[in-house]
């Protein structure tokens, strides 16, 4: 299983726009410089009022499918 650590600062309008389905998946730069795509479905769990912001370990399984989103300290 691959790990990335991602950056993310989404406002509260750009998280409205994957939580009406315009956007289906969020795009980030890993910490690595690998730019790493996932569903958008799983942020929702991570937004506040003033979005999703936050450091996060993205763990990815062998068939390149997301297994964990989870948000670091």
């Amino acid at each position: 299983m691959k790990h990335y650590i991602v950056q993310l600062e989404l406002s509260a309008e750009e998280v409205l726009q994957y939580y009406n389905g315009r956007a289906a998946a969020v795009r980030a730069r890993a910490h690595t410089g690998a730019v790493v795509q996932f569903p958008a479905v799983a942020l929702r769990r991570f937004v506040g009022p003033a979005g999703v912001n936050g450091r996060f370990r993205l763990s990815v399984a062998a068939d390149g499918r997301l297994a964990a989103l989870d948000r670091l300290s």
